[in-house]
């Protein structure tokens, strides 16, 4: 894979490096080095979800064993877990009957 080396990046001298300012290059160079910071983690999101890993893509992955075919059940999302607590607090008829019979009560 090809990539910006940052270190080299930062020993440019000052009128090449004001010309990629100027030419709206070096706002590209620092975009694509953002990138490049939140690759491993992405690589690991999608081997967590997948239940599968990538050799050398991620520090300490091997490849899974052949019994480990059967994938992994996914953790939940935060969003998965505001739409089940969503779904639980909505009002069953049965709750709603209950509050219709306290208000009469009062």
């Amino acid at each position: 894979m090809l990539a910006v080396d940052e270190k080299k990046l930062l020993k440019l001298d000052d009128t090449k490096a004001l010309e990629l300012f100027r030419s709206g290059e070096l706002a590209w160079i620092y975009s694509h080095l953002l990138s490049l910071g939140s690759l491993s983690g992405m690589v690991k999101r999608i081997a967590e979800l997948t239940g599968t890993t990538v050799k050398g893509a991620v520090k300490g992955a091997e490849k899974p064993a052949a019994k480990a075919k059967e994938k992994t059940p996914a953790k939940k999302t935060p969003a998965k877990k505001r739409s089940e607590k969503k779904a639980a607090a909505k009002e069953t008829p049965e709750k709603k009957a209950a509050k219709k019979k306290a208000v009469k009560k009062k």
